[in-house]
């Protein structure tokens, strides 16, 4: 469509394959994304940067974007919803994993 979306905030569950529960949370509600709330025009994406301690050498993160879609003006709200994010694997990368072992 020709309609912009502004991302308002996001919802994540952080797990820990080694611990095999939620080693992080990014409660939903939470305002913006690294403090930002794009909004997007149509075919325009936004990407950030973020990250977090596995205490293993992988885990998985899922969660939620919560979305407004905006009237022409992008002005008014037409619809609000949340676009889900299917889990996404975690890994330590080598190099990483071998920084940590040796500074212990």
């Amino acid at each position: 469509g020709d309609s912009a979306f502004m991302l308002l905030g996001r919802q994540w569950e952080i797990y820990d394959c080694g611990e095999e529960k939620v080693i992080a949370e990014v409660p939903k509600g939470s305002s913006g994304v690294v403090g930002l709330r794009p909004l997007l025009q149509p075919k325009e994406r936004f990407v950030y940067f973020s990250g977090c301690n596995l205490h293993s050498s992988s885990g998985w993160i899922g969660g939620s974007f919560q979305m407004v879609l905006l009237d022409d003006s992008n002005k008014n709200i037409e619809t609000e919803f949340d676009a889900t994010v299917s889990p996404i694997p975690l890994e330590v990368e080598a190099e990483a994993a071998s920084e940590e072992v040796s500074e212990l």
